[in-house]
């Protein structure tokens, strides 16, 4: 996206002072102004300000979101919460934790 609109990006860089992206310590930076531009363009576009607080959380859910089909993060999101624990294992769980407490001192 920021190759392709090179054209709007640059001269947000110049307004901003630099006139060579290549000398950024990072390459980040540019990523950070086009999502600036973004953010503007979606806000500008909207005819209210909820729309445009709707317009920009939409943006940013689709920039961040996970990439579920990728296998590690996939495996990284629980399909389901956990069943909660007993009372007896809650209770095994603290008669443990006291015996190593008593071992550690």
């Amino acid at each position: 996206m920021t190759a392709f609109n090179w054209r709007t990006l640059r001269p947000h860089l110049l307004n901003a002072g630099v006139s060579d992206p290549m000398a950024l310590p990072s390459m980040h930076s540019l990523l950070d102004v086009m999502e600036q531009i973004i953010v503007e363009s979606r806000v500008n576009s909207a005819k209210d300000s909820s729309e445009a607080k709707r317009n920009v959380a939409e943006f940013y859910d689709s920039l961040y979101k996970p990439d579920r089909t990728l296998p590690e993060v996939a495996a990284a999101i629980p399909a389901a919460q956990p069943a909660p624990f007993t009372e007896e294992e809650s209770a095994a769980s603290a008669a443990q934790f006291a015996a190593f407490a008593a071992t550690a001192r």
